[in-house]
């Protein structure tokens, strides 16, 4: 059951990012769908377990202060979408960041997941841009150059639980977000449409929020380098085999397209 769960979200991840990035009038039907796929997973279909878990947090020849804040565990990617799990430490955070031209989805698997996110809007050279408490100002100008602000909206900031709807980000709906556990460590299914692909123009970049000295509706992110205190380790998955390779596939997924049964 847990391997036809799983590769059903696989196969419907495939097909779902197949034809709405070949066909945009179809993209929030499709999407819902598959939302509603995701909503099914739960830890155990991936043979994530308290014990595996427990020793991911507390097993490790790595001294305390040198233990990753996050760890990843790769599940399945082809050109068209990958997919993962990430593991948080209790008080460790995923820093803000944007998934550019991208899709993705977030199915909490235990804990809890506070998320920030914020949707970019088209930058207007026009737009003046305030002065911020970080910066000082010289000449009335700012020290930051523009092409290094993003100008974005505010989207949506909420404690996500497996027991809440998967969490949808769009190119332009919520694409730059951080993920931070609270009150203990906690996990979530992320998939991305189409993947992180630098050379061609995906790449993961990295900000930090501004706070305008006058306030305002625009909330401007700077770019920053990586934070140093953000690095991760990945683990291996010994889930159900997932994919077109699978057993499960073969028998149970020839033509589930959208429906999670």
């Amino acid at each position: 059951m847990a391997a036809l769960t799983i590769n059903k979200v696989v196969s419907a991840a495939r097909e779902t990012f197949k034809t709405i990035l070949s066909d945009k009038t179809v993209l929030m039907e499709h999407l819902q769908k598959l939302k509603i796929c995701c909503n099914e997973i739960k830890a155990s279909d991936l043979n994530i377990t308290a014990g595996v878990t427990q020793e991911l947090f507390s097993s490790s020849s790595r001294p305390a202060d040198r233990k990753p804040p996050v760890s990843y565990m790769h599940l399945y990617e082809d050109e068209g979408v990958s997919m993962g799990v990430f593991f948080l430490r209790g008080g460790s955070r995923i820093p803000l960041h944007n998934h550019p031209n991208m899709y993705g989805l977030c199915k909490v698997l235990y804990g809890t997941i506070n998320v920030q996110s914020f949707s970019p809007i088209v930058k207007d050279n026009n737009l003046d841009i305030p002065e911020f408490n970080e910066f000082q100002q010289q000449e009335g100008r700012p020290t930051t150059p523009r092409e290094l602000l993003t100008p974005t909206k505010h989207y949506v900031t909420d404690n996500v639980t497996s027991d809440s709807d998967v969490c949808l980000l769009l190119p332009d709906v919520g694409n730059c977000h951080e993920l931070k556990a609270v009150d203990g460590p906690a996990a979530f299914v992320d998939i991305l449409a189409p993947p992180y692909a630098p050379d061609e123009g995906r790449d993961c970049m990295y900000y930090k929020l501004l706070t305008a000295k006058k306030g305002g509706d625009i909330k401007w992110l700077l770019e920053i380098p990586p934070p140093a205190e953000f690095w991760t380790d990945e683990i291996p998955y010994t889930g159900p085999c997932l994919g077109p390779q699978s057993k499960s596939w073969i028998l149970d997924c020839p033509a589930v397209g959208m429906h999670c049964l």
